[in-house]
């Protein structure tokens, strides 16, 4: 029977998204000091682990390899490699470990996350470089920011600041190495649209194209809340009109499913302009009910989960596909995350069975 004892074991666990570094989130540090011949249960890793030996001697186990590791070593797990260990019998294990994962860059309304694309060439540098280091690459950038400071506004010091966030957008993507910034679908939202802003905003998605071009980063347009951009029919027009291989489509089938409309056909459409896809549930929009858009349970709203990933699957979508979900202060967002991502994996395998 493996020997589970330790002679002292400091470990803490944190709530996931409250300790969030730049595109890393801290989820546990530890300093484990082992009995003579103490092994650990095999297990999958939830996240990325970094171990430090301070002392001794052990195997440690990571799917089929096995690295003898001494004082002053370092290994880094992969999140999903399975994982065990076994400290040596005359020389017991000490190490520090250290567990992380990563996140998809959000650039939203807030002053915090709006600073990021604002940040220096050796911050820049610093995250590619760990990123690259630990084998994970950053490929999109969620640029829900323009909903504040939109291009269709009637403020003109507004749309100024909306072309400007777009600028430092496309810097900071092409330095760190991202290749798809997702649009938010906004002509305005905490001011009336009209006509003008409309055009405006069309104006604008001209520009935004023409400059994207210049970096050779994709735009993708996520189908949003409201009217103006609804579907991926909508997108269409502008898409058409604009004609640059730049500019194409981020659907989010939760909003398409909200709004009523078939997001089977409407994934039909527009799948020459898929880029990426969003995963999330909604609550459908109907006569005497606004719809809901965010915060609803996977599983308890309207989108049928199976039926748009096996269109998609009939389509050949291979992109790749988002989960998206909010943080809420005092909730454990990593079983949260799990919990999702397991009722996805659930809904793809039924859907390849279908």
């Amino acid at each position: 029977m493996p020997v589970n004892r330790a002679k002292f074991h400091f470990d803490n666990t944190y709530a996931g998204m409250d300790m969030l570094y730049g595109p890393y989130v801290l989820y546990q540090i530890g300093d484990l000091s082992c009995e003579a011949g103490y092994q650990t249960f095999e297990h999958e890793q939830a996240v990325y682990e970094i171990t430090y030996v301070l002392s001794g001697t052990g195997a440690f186990y990571v799917d089929d390899m096995v690295y003898t590791m001494q004082k002053g070593d370092l290994l880094l797990v992969r999140k999903g490699q399975m994982h065990n260990i076994i400290s040596a019998e005359i020389e017991p294990l000490r190490f520090f470990y250290l567990g992380f994962d990563f996140v998809e860059l959000s650039i939203d309304e807030t002053d915090e996350r709006l600073s990021r694309i604002y940040a220096g060439d050796e911050e820049i540098y610093r995250i590619q470089d760990a990123a690259h280091k630990a084998g994970v690459f950053i490929q999109s950038l969620c640029l829900s920011v323009h909903r504040r400071f939109p291009f269709g506004s009637a403020d003109p010091a507004t749309r100024a600041k909306a072309a400007e966030i777009m600028e430092k957008a496309l810097v900071f993507a092409d330095k760190l190495g991202v290749r798809v910034i997702q649009l938010a679908g906004y002509d305005v939202y905490y001011e009336p649209s009209t006509d003008e802003s409309k055009k405006r905003y069309e104006e604008a998605m001209f520009w935004a194209a023409s400059q994207a071009a210049r970096y050779q980063i994709m735009l993708g347009t996520e189908i949003m809340d409201i009217e103006l951009m609804n579907c991926i029919r909508k997108h269409l027009v502008y898409e058409n009109k604009i004609q640059s291989p730049w500019y194409k489509v981020y659907p989010d089938v939760g909003n398409i499913s909200a709004w009523g409309i078939d997001p089977l056909d409407d994934l039909e459409a527009g799948i020459h302009s898929i880029v990426g896809v969003h995963l999330k549930d909604t609550l459908c929009k109907t006569a005497d009910k606004p719809g809901v858009f965010k915060d609803i349970p996977f599983g308890e709203g309207c989108v049928d989960f199976v039926g748009c990933l096996k269109k998609l699957e009939d389509l050949g979508y291979t992109g790749p596909y988002m989960i998206e979900m909010w943080h809420k202060n005092g909730q454990d967002d990593r079983a949260n995350v799990r919990a999702a991502k397991a009722f996805i994996e659930e809904q793809y395998r039924r859907a390849m069975e279908v």
